[in-house]
């Protein structure tokens, strides 16, 4: 009599089972589907409605013309979407900082040229802790003499200029010796014009 209960509860069971198992299985699908529309409406927004050709090409114009920080934006934001041109911003970086004297865009010049030379990006190591920098600057030791002095020349003209990304990186520099010239009074002392600039401009680096 018992097995002839169990029998029973389990003909009845299994098509609910079987019911609930068929739900599960629309509702991935769903998702899958919501998720391929989604990535689908993020890539044509790249392509179509922002990143225009005319938009790109004004951005452009405006670098060159003007120095202007939004339309720079706009091109850093453009090939980080585009990394097979990446390298297509370095240019402008170089306007940014040698036309228009631009200075706090010296450490962009300086990741341009990195990524160029080692295609090492700072987003790889980057967490929002200075220290965290640590990794991404030592990469300078891949480079050649020439190149590694041609980085440093932009990070020094931005620390001259009181740029305070080029001051948070020298200092990381010169304290591990990236350069070949570990110096830790330098690096005491640019740390020490981090933090003023830190309290002048209501910033926290360390």
């Amino acid at each position: 009599m018992r097995k002839v209960i169990l029998i029973c509860i389990l003909i009845f069971l299994l098509p609910a089972c079987s019911k609930e198992k068929e739900e599960a299985t629309k509702r991935l699908k769903v998702e899958r589907r919501k998720k391929i529309i989604k990535n689908k409406e993020l890539d044509d927004f790249k392509k179509f409605n922002y990143f225009d050709y005319n938009t790109v090409m004004e951005s452009k114009y405006k670098v060159l013309k003007s120095g202007d920080k939004i339309a720079y934006s706009n091109l850093v934001l453009f090939y980080s979407y585009n990394k097979s041109k990446k390298n297509e911003i370095l240019p402008y970086s170089l306007l940014m900082v040698e036309k228009h004297k631009k200075y706090d865009y010296c450490t962009s010049v300086f990741e341009n040229l990195l990524e160029f030379y080692t295609d090492k990006e700072v987003g790889s190591y980057y967490n929002g802790n200075h220290r965290s920098l640590t990794g991404y600057l030592k990469n300078i030791e891949l480079l050649d003499k020439q190149q590694r002095d041609y980085l440093l020349y932009f990070l020094n003209v931005g620390a001259n200029h009181n740029a305070i990304m080029s001051v948070s990186y020298l200092e990381i520099i010169k304290r591990n010796g990236f350069d070949g010239d570990k110096n830790l009074k330098k690096a005491d002392s640019l740390e020490r014009v981090l933090h003023s600039l830190e309290k002048e401009n209501n910033l926290r680096i360390f």
